[in-house]
């Protein structure tokens, strides 16, 4: 087999699975190397990244299925077992009250990521006209139910249905932890888009470093899933929010409490 031919499997072979889409490379050229042989390794080298990009991508979007698929299953249990902020801890609420501060009088906010709509009356009871929209449908099947006077509806957070400059605010409480970091760009451009210059938004998760399978928690209830959390670092967060256009107002980062087991964190930025 020709060396450059060789070369090319090599690299194929070493490439990181998750590859930006739209990135460029600059192939430098060798001695002794030909221009036709220049162009196949440029052709095989960009349908190789090409290929690992689709691959990244649907990974992606099959984890993003199965977070749906377990939410799903687990619907019922959730929405009994925590219906309201008993599990918040103060600080956590404050920083609540200060998005809310932060927004205009009946200020237009979506829960992105309502889950079971237990966060809906809070952010009411702080003068938001408030509505929600999650990913699984058992949970806003569940939403519903629970809190009917709230409009819910199902809907992936990086496609939301809004128009441009919609919203005042955008809260996600813990919504993009199962959302893996090639997601989250997206994902904040999509907050950018509906919200209105100025609009807020606050995005709270477990801090730290690294992806865990979270869904033993549920197998005393009798659900055998698998549910991947991302934990990401504030600096992290910030950074994806700011480079779509974004500044930070707010952090809080705080150590485990109560049973936790991991340390939380909550950021609040406005749109530029």
């Amino acid at each position: 087999m020709p060396t450059w031919f060789s070369l090319v499997g090599f690299l194929l072979a070493v490439t990181p699975l998750v590859m930006t889409p739209g990135a460029s490379f600059t192939l430098v050229s060798a001695k002794g190397v030909s221009s036709a042989r220049r162009g196949a390794f440029q052709i095989i080298l960009g349908t190789g990244l090409g290929i690992l990009t689709h691959a990244s991508g649907r990974a992606a979007m099959a984890e993003i299925d199965a977070v749906r698929s377990a939410y799903d299953e687990v619907a019922d249990t959730y929405a009994d077992h925590i219906q309201g902020t008993e599990t918040e801890q103060p600080i956590d609420l404050a920083m609540i009250r200060h998005f809310a501060a932060l927004l205009p009088n009946q200020a237009h906010v979506v829960d992105a990521g309502c889950g079971a709509g237990r966060m809906l009356p809070l952010l009411a009871s702080l003068g938001c006209q408030v509505e929600g929209i999650d990913l699984s449908p058992g949970m806003i099947r569940r939403s519903r139910r629970d809190h009917p006077g709230f409009s819910t509806q199902v809907a992936s957070m990086d496609d939301m249905p809004f128009g441009d400059e919609h919203l005042d605010g955008v809260f996600s409480w813990y919504s993009t932890i199962h959302s893996p970091d090639d997601m989250l760009p997206p994902i904040c451009a999509e907050v950018h888009r509906i919200l209105r210059p100025g609009g807020v938004a606050l995005f709270a998760f477990q801090a730290g470093f690294g992806a865990k399978d979270v869904g033993a928690a549920y197998e005393s209830a009798g659900h055998r899933i698998s549910l991947i959390r991302h934990n990401r670092t504030p600096d992290e967060v910030v950074a994806v929010l700011e480079t779509a256009g974004f500044d930070e107002i707010a952090r809080m980062n705080r150590t485990a409490l109560a049973g936790e087991r991991d340390a939380q964190a909550v950021v609040i930025v406005r749109k530029k």
